[in-house]
């Protein structure tokens, strides 16, 4: 998926040398020659690439493994193009920069003065291209649309028209990444250069910095395409189909290893590529450093968004980037101004997991210098304010994707010796990590046998409701504290028994029925009594409501198992008229269950058993929690975008 996964988890460490060697050509490939490899076949990776820059210069590239399984075609860090997700925005924030610098734009104007359709306030506030670059513009999550089939049209116009997102933050208070913003920033430099938003980026950006094989085009132009690697879910299976993204600045670009190093040159103040091939600054010394200054924090501690990076206190020194993520292929580029030092890299496959950070941190850890050591503990307080679940503020909050977020939340929870528990924070062998208090609202992981895992950290603030954010070692989201009814263990809880009811009501309909039936059967049957008209009149609102009730999370259930076999198919419009079918039976349910509330009032004097009587109330008492559910989850909603 386009965009990235916010995580608090610890990543995998390497012990520090006790020498450091020096940053050289002969060191990096003698480095990445042993390590990547051996994580390539142990990851199921099919192939690929790296490169490293310090100084104005490449030092390193290489490629590992095939481009192509099938015909045996490797990777070559020179000719061979891969999709870098969403590492595109950072091409798409530096041409907006240019613009910026040009006097064309204004970080801090409304951007409705560039816009041709309306884009409305948010409780008065307009939006900016700063809160668009830092990710607080408060745009809800939207995946519908995202990506595309050969063929199909990829304007953005159309595109941002027809999914144009509700705003659920108030502007600039709240970082909740969005691909919906990155390509209305390119709609926008389409819209204010005349040029198409793929066309005006190969003539102001790519081809001056000489990245000849990197595009944004799709289909790739000929010249380009040969040229491209597959895709793998596995490095050992079959290869995926090319993955069409309508929100093409925020997404689509494929590029080589070679030409990324020459955009990490061009942020870094410029270079060489080669002796005698020069690669110019992207912008200005001023507006470069405007560009990877701190705009945005949760915490004055915390790690800053910038003006398109993000900053990333996971390695030690400061370092800026950005990761890219499809279905296939994953890639992460970092940056390291103060050491002039950028390394990119990219894999083909999705394997068995990403190896991107793990390669960083043994880089730092070998080249620059680890994470700092441990700050002494602060004395932890008896506050248990902070305890309970979070959901991200990257979320859907009209739509059914608001069910997802209500059932995969982050908990925090208070040791009786005062430390934190986070359910997200997790050592290299995937255990629960404590974290101690080390300053005002900041809190840090407890031993691990690592420099990493020894200094990762949280940060909390209360915004202005009063509850509790939470943030990790990147700034694109934050977590926000749950209101109890909204806590997955309460939602998942009352939905598993409300669905229980419902799934055993009906059971015991062939149950009893295949009862019956044995007991006339038997050597000496038992006379059984007929049921009064009152009683099969409750008896069969209670199965008629249970019925209802289970239809639309069955609906649902089907609908993730087509997603499991195809993810892509989020963004269809088959996949839309599902969601439609699924929020219709979520109506009818409902419809349902208040029939059924009626009928043991009306029935209840006319001669039916009291049991008949509760088990009815239980059954419409399950229908109504499971509305009640539905409704929080977006499936009452009836919006036509997700």
């Amino acid at each position: 998926m386009l965009g990235v996964a916010v995580s608090l988890a610890v990543p995998a460490a390497l012990a520090q040398p006790a020498a450091r060697p020096a940053m050289s050509a002969g060191d990096l490939s003698a480095f990445f020659d042993a390590y990547l490899p051996g994580e390539l076949k142990q990851a199921d990776i099919a192939g690929a690439a790296v490169i490293v820059v310090k100084d104005g210069r490449v030092l390193f590239q290489r490629g590992y493994g095939w481009a192509d399984r099938e015909r045996q075609r490797a990777v070559s860090p020179d000719t061979t193009l891969f999709r870098i997700g969403s590492v595109s925005k950072l091409l798409t924030w530096t041409a907006v920069m240019q613009l910026v610098e040009q006097g064309q734009l204004v970080l801090d104007a409304d951007v409705q003065q560039y816009l041709d359709f309306p884009l409305p306030p948010y409780q008065g506030q307009p939006v900016t291209l700063r809160q668009l670059m830092t990710h607080t513009a408060g745009f809800e999550e939207t995946v519908q649309g995202m990506w595309m089939q050969p063929g199909e049209s990829a304007a953005l116009g159309d595109y941002l028209r027809a999914q144009l997102p509700p705003r659920i933050f108030a502007p600039g208070s709240t970082a909740a990444y969005s691909n919906y913003g990155a390509t209305l920033a390119g709609y926008i430099v389409e819209r204010r250069s005349g040029q198409a938003f793929a066309d005006h980026l190969q003539r102001h950006l790519l081809r001056p910095l000489g990245m000849t094989h990197t595009s944004f085009a799709q289909p790739l132009p000929a010249a380009l395409a040969a040229g491209l690697s597959q895709g793998y879910d596995l490095g050992s299976g079959a290869a995926q189909p090319f993955e069409g993204v309508r929100v093409v600045p925020a997404g689509s670009a494929s590029a080589t290893v070679a030409d990324m190093g020459r955009f990490m040159l061009a942020q870094l103040g410029g270079g060489e590529a080669a002796p005698g091939d020069a690669v110019p600054a992207a912008l200005s010394p001023t507006w470069l450093a405007r560009m990877q200054a701190p705009q945005w924090r949760l915490h004055p501690g915390a790690p800053a968004m910038t003006l398109g990076f993000w900053e990333d206190d996971a390695f030690g020194p400061r370092v800026i980037g950005h990761g890219g993520d499809t279905l296939c292929f994953h890639s992460g580029l970092y940056l390291l101004p103060e050491q002039r030092v950028g390394l990119f890299f990219v894999q083909n496959s999705a394997g068995k997991r990403v190896l991107r950070d793990a390669l960083f941190h043994r880089f730092v850890e070998r080249y620059i210098g680890g994470p700092p050591a441990p700050v002494a503990a602060a004395e932890a307080d008896g506050d248990r304010s902070l305890e309970g679940s979070y959901m991200s503020s990257r979320r859907a909050e009209h739509s059914p994707g608001k069910l997802g977020s209500l059932l995969s939340q982050v908990t925090v929870a208070r040791t009786a010796d005062g430390q934190l528990m986070v359910s997200s924070v997790r050592d290299a062998d995937g255990q629960p990590m404590p974290l101690r208090p080390v300053g005002s609202g900041v809190w840090q992981s407890v031993g691990g046998g690592t420099p990493e895992s020894a200094s990762r950290r949280v940060y909390f603030r209360r915004n202005a409701q009063g509850r509790w954010e939470m943030g990790g070692h990147v700034p694109v989201a934050v977590w926000q504290q749950a209101a109890w009814y909204e806590r997955a263990g309460v939602v998942g809880g009352a939905l598993a028994a409300a669905l229980l009811v419902s799934a055993l009501t009906l059971l015991a309909w062939p149950a009893g029925a295949a009862w019956r039936r044995l007991r006339r059967r038997s050597p000496m049957p038992t006379p059984m009594p007929t049921p009064t008209p009152a009683i099969r009149v409750l008896r069969r609102a209670a199965r008629w409501s249970a019925l209802f009730t289970l239809l639309p999370w069955l609906a649902l259930l089907g609908a993730m198992g087509w997603l499991m076999a195809d993810a892509l198919a989020v963004t269809g419009p088959a996949f839309g008229h599902t969601l439609r079918l699924v929020q219709g039976l979520a109506w009818l349910a409902l419809g349902a269950t208040v029939l059924a509330a009626w009928v043991p009032w009306r029935r209840a004097a006319q001669g039916a058993g009291r049991w008949q009587r509760w088990h009815l109330v239980l059954v419409v008492a399950a229908g109504l929690v499971a509305a009640a559910v539905a409704w929080q989850g977006g499936l009452l909603w009836w919006g036509g975008r997700y």
